[in-house]
């Protein structure tokens, strides 16, 4: 388990010492620890996403937990252990896109630029709409036309295996243009009423030790002995009988009676609000020049949530998305994209606008595109950053 000296054991106890039995109860456990860990990643504290994801998947492993933890393990700098997550994950679900972007990540960290071309194209063909692909297949297409396709060289110390995966020792990293053997695993789909098979042999493994009963388990277990029971009792995990029910407001979940951490999920409201505060927006260009005016908005991604951690409220929100626009001049139409590639709580009201322009786009354009689409203080963007500061108002008020 992962209580014990674990230094995120107080706030988030009694998620880590949970022992659900049942399926819905394994479920609501999952999501709430979920949630919890997203909190954990828009705050970029990596250590305690890692172990609520960890616990996640102790749970009931799937495909996005273990490439949401890829990318935790990714910024913790254990790349190796990132990409075995990655592996995971595409093992898991073989048509899930967003496993094999972390697994050409985690490639990428590693220096072993032509695998990572070949996991962005496998991602590719499952999302073809997905410019994050073409952005990255584009990235090491130059890296390794500039460096090489392996630069850099596999740690020799075997990382160590994801909990329910049983890994193998990867191939030469000269091996550039075949991904290595990801591991001798037994396919495993997990389904209900599924337990994810234990690892063969971890005796040797570090990390890992034998209870005194002979199980082998993570360092994270704290064995109590009889001495230490006596003294604090029964401290067994109760099933929790009430089903699970967010209240940020008026009192905590099943899941936190202790009243130390609560979170509800506010991503459907954000992104439908999202849409409505941005599209359409016009702006007219002065002595009727022409005008601008916002018509889409793509490509989505994130979340968003509203915390309570010992009695205050965090409002946290992490999204990535492109804003189509759309402009009409005597010289003829212009199109693109905005692209906003970091619209967070962290930025605190400065949020980066990349303007595209679409080839297409009439030459004699471009000084009105200078002038009222990339000016930051004149002509669309103003009006922009106004309706972003409105949704971050209105998610304050909820």
């Amino acid at each position: 388990m992962l209580g014990g000296d674990n230094p995120f054991a107080n706030i988030h106890r009694e998620v880590i010492d949970a022992h659900p039995e049942d399926e819905q109860s394994k479920i609501n456990l999952v999501e709430e620890l979920k949630s919890r860990a997203r909190g954990s990643v828009s705050r970029k504290n990596w250590p305690e996403a890692d172990v609520l994801y960890s616990k996640a998947i102790e749970v009931k492993a799937d495909a996005i937990l273990y490439a949401n933890r890829s990318l935790v393990r990714l910024n913790l700098k254990r790349t190796q252990d990132s990409l075995i997550d990655a592996e995971s994950a595409v093992t898991q679900d073989p048509g899930y896109a967003k496993g094999y972007y972390r697994k050409g990540q985690a490639l990428a960290a590693l220096g072993r630029f032509g695998e990572a071309l070949h996991a962005y194209e496998a991602g590719e063909s499952i999302a073809p709409d997905d410019n994050s692909f073409k952005q990255m297949i584009q990235k090491m297409t130059i890296e390794i036309r500039e460096k090489g396709p392996n630069v850099a060289e596999t740690p020799a110390e075997s990382p160590s295996p994801s909990p329910t995966v049983t890994q193998k020792k990867q191939s030469s990293p000269n091996q550039a243009k075949k991904s290595p053997p990801v591991s001798k695993q037994k396919k495993t789909t997990v389904t209900e009423g599924d337990e994810p098979e234990a690892d063969e042999d971890l005796d040797n493994v570090r990390g890992y030790k034998k209870l005194a009963d002979g199980r082998t388990t993570t360092y994270f277990n704290n064995e109590l002995t009889e001495e230490a029971k006596a003294l604090i009792g029964d401290i067994a995990p109760k099933k929790v009988e009430a089903p699970v029910t967010m209240n940020v407001i008026e009192g905590a979940s099943s899941w936190n009676q202790a009243g130390t951490w609560e979170e509800r999920d506010m991503t459907v409201w954000a992104r439908a609000r999202l849409q409505e505060l941005l599209v359409p927006l016009e702006f007219e260009l002065p002595n009727g020049l022409g005008s601008f005016r916002t018509s889409e908005l793509v490509d989505l991604n994130g979340d968003c949530s509203i915390t309570l951690s010992r009695g205050k409220r965090k409002f946290i929100f992490d999204f990535n998305f492109y804003l189509k626009w759309k402009g009409e001049f005597e010289c003829g139409k212009a199109k693109g994209k905005l692209h906003f590639p970091d619209f967070s709580s962290d930025c605190n009201g400065e949020y980066e606008i990349e303007v595209q322009v679409d080839s297409s786009s009439p030459s004699q354009a471009r000084p009105f595109i200078e002038q009222y689409l990339k000016n930051d203080s004149q002509g669309l963007k103003p009006r922009i950053f106004e309706q972003l500061q409105n949704f971050v108002s209105e998610l304050q008020s909820k």
